[in-house]
């Protein structure tokens, strides 16, 4: 039979099982007799008894009274709850309309006058033996239904395809994502004053809604009963793709709160006895509709850093992409031994990824290996190449003049090169960046047309957080203004037997020239010996002539005395 309360002014209703005290006593359970009349009783929550019509049989009790708890059913105390217009109540016996129940010191008194008391129902329900609610049925009022929307969100990451050839391709993007839904039941007031806080939905409950998982009270205090059930969302979009492009989609769906009104059918068991009520409440669960995906074509400015072993290459990069992907190092040990990317990360509006390579002069492999490592990493980037940044470090030397040459085989061109010097102590100042270039270029005449023909000379330092961010808006807004609106990507970085065959021929036309030098050394070497031999012969032959001249006037000298 379905319980029904005692209505109440303000909110105040009696359901039984409630928990309350009266003026400060020690909880009592409520057991509505009768609802229409008002009409209740009351029991110890402890040992499951009722305030009983028999006193105490205490001497001090006798004389005051004092009513005890007792299981003798037929005794049980029935009491009419009576609220006045100011809200006071009242507790009188139903047998006897010139008693009213009183309550002092937490004992209890039967007076010929009526008592106002301060009931109040209570939240907790630790001390009850066997106590257990449950929501057995769920009736769902479809037709007043509510939809709330909310902000798109996105569903999962985004997903990024490289087209990595000429032709326009089509590509499948597909979304798996794990969404985390929460549904929660939210029962009227009046009820759940009192209620257990592991409240919870018997299977056919459950099945209605068609929800599973656990639903629970966090808190005695809370009305509301929630679950929160992870659901897969899968999505697939076929998008065309350009040639060369990076092709980015985001999937969105409409977050929307459904509030369901309905009305829930509760069973509450204290001990032997049970309990069921009725009570209004709301249904609200999340949901995902409208769902759609919005996608871009993006070019990613590629940047790649060069330079020889413990330039800071490493460091380089990991401060303009604001990581730590690279390991750094103060060194001259080589640490990186391979081209590596880094994650895409944004610059006023532009997209960007660093390209970290294997620097010149690694001592583990030879160079013709150096340049197959940086040409590899060269064709794995399928948008080719915005900007290329040679770093140095202390001085230009002809090593560096020689990392240029290298860089010519692989077709990249200084038009296409910012050359970067790290470690500048003075990188904010305007006069000693200027007094370093200007004395570059005095030094020597091959590095002033070098400098001339790159992009530019960036000073910056990398040795504390502070200087790394300065350095990283001086790098990043020359690349913003640098970069080629185009990628460079010369056909033969489409693949990498086309990028060995340029360092295969940059190192035949580097032996074949070395031989050149050395045939013609020894040309000039033989030159130079002949050229000695005939002044050798001609400066003997002289000699001899001389001696030979001087001899005949000496002889010629002997005869004319002689004669004489």
């Amino acid at each position: 039979m379905v319980n029904e309360p005692i209505k109440l002014e303000n909110n105040l209703n009696l359901y039984s099982g409630d928990i309350v005290t009266i003026n400060n006593s020690n909880p009592l359970l409520v057991e509505v007799d009768d609802a229409e009349k008002n009409t209740i009783k009351l029991r110890n929550i402890k040992d499951n008894d009722y305030l009983s019509k028999k006193t105490n049989k205490s001497l001090t009790n006798l004389l005051s009274k004092s009513r005890s708890f007792s299981t003798d059913f037929e005794n049980a105390l029935i009491f009419i709850v009576k609220q006045n217009s100011d809200g006071r109540m009242s507790l009188q016996r139903k047998d006897k309309k010139d008693e009213y129940l009183e309550v002092n010191d937490k004992k209890f008194y039967l007076s010929p006058e009526e008592k106002w008391l301060i009931i109040i129902k209570q939240q907790s329900t630790e001390n009850i033996a066997n106590y257990e609610e449950t929501i057995e049925d769920i009736e769902l009022y479809e037709d007043r239904k509510k939809e709330i929307k909310s902000e798109k969100v996105l569903t999962d990451a985004p997903q990024c395809y490289d087209n990595k050839s000429g032709n326009t391709l089509k590509h499948t993007f597909k979304f798996t994502e794990s969404i985390q839904k929460e549904y929660n039941f939210t029962l009227s007031t009046d009820f759940t004053w009192g209620v257990s806080a592991d409240l919870k939905l018997a299977p056919s409950a459950v099945a209605t809604i068609g929800v599973g998982g656990k639903f629970e009270k966090k808190s005695s205090t809370s009305n509301t009963i929630k679950n929160t059930e992870t659901r897969t969302f899968e999505k697939s979009f076929d998008i065309p793709c350009s040639p060369w492009k990076r092709t980015r989609v985001k999937l969105e769906a409409q977050k929307v709160k459904i509030v369901t009104p309905c009305k829930v059918s509760i069973k509450r068991m204290i001990g032997k006895r049970s309990y069921e009520y009725l009570t209004d409440g709301e249904y609200v669960h999340d949901d995902y509709s409208e769902s759609n995906y919005s996608h871009e074509e993006i070019t990613t400015r590629n940047i790649l850093i060069v330079g020889w072993t413990g330039s800071g290459k490493s460091t380089l990069a990991n401060v303009l992409s604001s990581s730590k992907d690279f390991i750094e190092s103060n060194k001259s040990t080589p640490e990186t031994k391979w081209g590596r990317p880094s994650s895409e990360f944004e610059w006023k509006g532009n997209y960007y990824c660093v390209i970290d390579n294997i620097g010149f002069g690694d001592t583990e492999v030879n160079e013709k290996e150096e340049l197959i490592r940086i040409g590899k990493a060269i064709s794995e980037v399928s948008q080719g190449l915005s900007h290329v940044l040679f770093v140095y470090k202390k001085r230009f030397s002809d090593k560096e003049k020689e990392a240029f040459g290298k860089l010519n085989a692989l077709k990249i061109t200084e038009s296409l090169i910012t050359i970067v010097r790290t470690n500048f102590d003075n990188f904010k100042s305007k006069e000693r960046r200027e007094n370093d270039i200007k004395s570059l270029k005095e030094e020597d005449l091959g590095i002033k047309q070098t400098i001339n023909s790159c992009r530019g000379l960036l000073h910056v330092n990398n040795n504390n957080d502070k200087n790394r961010n300065t350095s990283r808006e001086i790098v990043l807004d020359h690349l913003h203004d640098s970069c080629e609106r185009n990628p460079f990507k010369p056909e033969e970085w489409e693949k990498i037997e086309d990028i060995k065959t340029l360092i295969e021929n940059y190192f035949a036309e580097k032996e074949k020239l070395e031989k050149e030098k050395d045939q013609a050394d020894t040309i000039q070497k033989e030159e130079e010996i002949k050229q000695q031999i005939d002044d050798l012969e001609t400066n003997t032959a002289e000699q001899v002539r001389k001696e030979i001249q001087e001899n005949e006037i000496f002889q010629l000298a002997q005869i004319i005395q002689e004669a004489k």
